[in-house]
């Protein structure tokens, strides 16, 4: 069919469609929006599918002479017939008919039109499978994606299928991280100068964090997640004057995760970092709980100019020690803790350590419990100069990780999720890459034939 063939046959469908849209109106008393909407969805729909189905049968119509070179010898490929494919796409149902070419020696066949179509799933469009991947790291189940297709999209896929279309493209997304993180930690090729990146002017920060997931035959482990962000100013309500101040904020999160030792998220965060100019920031800073697999993490791979402990897991150590050190006091409990408080954000973390250690001599019976919140605030004192960062303007609190260890928390434990570790890993990377707002970008580099 050429192209004023396609164009007579198209017009006479588009004619058919609005004959089929103005009947309906004209046997409709009164009808609704809704009513409105779903008839134009439907005759749309058929429109749509019919230009996708014209469109498609024009692309093979000259067989290609001589035939496509193998790829693996280089030699002509061989035409041997042409075969049916059924694709389900967002215009719905496709027939797409192409040639079949076959090389003798490397004994492998190839279809040139999917190669051009780029349909490298089974039964499904490019879109479709990005969507239902995009759906599977967004919503809180693969059920739920499946009803979100069907309901929105108009298109019936099962919870089963959605499942393995993430199997396939999460597989996917693990290697290029993979190769990210592979390249990133790579030793320098010997006798080649470093590259010294120059300064991007931002100031840079980076966050970890834990939460635990169920995983099949294991039990509960702890899924690490990384956060490296910029950090810029911003005018904000003082809680206690009332007044507009500028204050630290996270901006252009981006997230790396790891189940299990602490090392390999040290390796994707450094990565992560390589990649998004870390070593150029003007200022560093990592935020931590306190747990000593963060530091350990951040001196290793990061290196940062500034480490602090989060505000909120600080005062929430000064409290339930304040309770230890007036246990049966409760106004003298609230003096003393608004005046550590005051001291803790001064920078003088050891002077708390210090009162708490000889109140341990005074409460035997609340000792031990002292005695903890003591060396809490001693091996953290360093980096508790809260004052100071709010000065240099910088952040004092880790919720932007902790708000992301939610997340990835919401995604894998709803009732009764149970994750093999290979399900989890695949799904991983996705949802990261949905909550860092990088999945149309982090698709479109892994979109390959496989």
């Amino acid at each position: 069919m050429n192209r004023e063939e396609l164009k007579k046959k198209l017009m006479a469908q588009a004619e058919e469609s609005i004959e089929k849209l103005l009947e309906w109106e004209r046997n409709e008393e009164g009808p609704t929006l809704a009513a409105i909407e779903g008839i134009v969805l439907e005759v749309g729909k058929e429109w749509e599918r019919e230009m996708a189905q014209g469109m498609i049968n024009r692309q093979e119509a000259v067989r290609p002479v001589p035939g496509p070179a193998c790829v693996g010898c280089g030699e002509e490929m061989r035409y041997k017939d042409k075969q049916t494919r059924q694709i389900t796409s967002l215009v719905g149902e496709l027939e797409v008919e192409r040639s079949y070419y076959y090389c003798s020696r490397c004994r492998s066949g190839i279809f040139p039109l999917d190669r051009q179509l780029a349909v490298w799933d089974k039964h499904w469009s490019e879109e479709i499978a990005k969507q239902v991947v995009w759906l599977s790291g967004m919503t809180s189940s693969y059920e739920d994606a499946a009803q979100v297709m069907e309901r929105i999209g108009k298109i019936a896929i099962s919870d089963s299928t959605i499942w393995r279309r993430v199997k396939k493209w999460g597989a996917q997304f693990e290697a290029a991280e993979k190769k990210k993180e592979e390249k990133a930690n790579a030793l320098p090729q010997r006798g080649v100068a470093p590259i010294q990146p120059a300064q991007c002017g931002e100031v840079m920060g980076a966050s970890m964090d834990g939460a635990m997931v169920h995983i099949r035959k294991e039990g509960w482990k702890e899924l690490k997640v990384g956060c490296l962000f910029v950090i810029e100013s911003e005018m904000v309500k003082d809680e206690q004057s009332q007044e507009m101040v500028e204050q630290a904020c996270a901006r252009q999160q981006s997230y790396v995760t790891h189940l299990g030792e602490p090392a390999p998220l040290g390796r994707k965060m450094w990565a992560e970092a390589q990649a998004r100019q870390w070593s150029a920031a003007t200022n560093t800073q990592v935020l931590g709980d306190g747990a000593a697999w963060i530091w350990n993490l951040a001196d290793e791979y990061l290196l940062p100019k500034v480490m602090t402990t989060d505000w909120y897991h600080a005062t929430t150590h000064l409290h339930a020690a304040a309770q230890s050190y007036y246990p049966d006091k409760p106004q003298a409990l609230t003096c003393w803790y608004n005046a550590t408080q005051t001291l803790l954000y001064q920078g003088h973390a050891d002077q708390i350590a210090s009162m708490l250690t000889k109140r341990a001599d005074q409460l035997p019976a609340h000792a031990h419990s002292l005695l903890s919140h003591a060396s809490y605030f001693q091996n953290n004192q360093r980096r508790m100069n809260y004052m100071q960062n709010r000065e240099d303007g910088l952040l004092i609190g880790s919720g932007v990780v902790e708000s992301e260890a939610k997340q990835f928390k919401a995604r894998f434990c709803g009732p009764g999720m149970r994750w093999s570790r290979p399900g989890i890993n695949r799904l991983l990377p996705i949802r990261a890459s949905v909550l860092q707002h990088s999945f149309d970008a982090d698709w479109n580099s892994i979109y390959l034939p496989s």
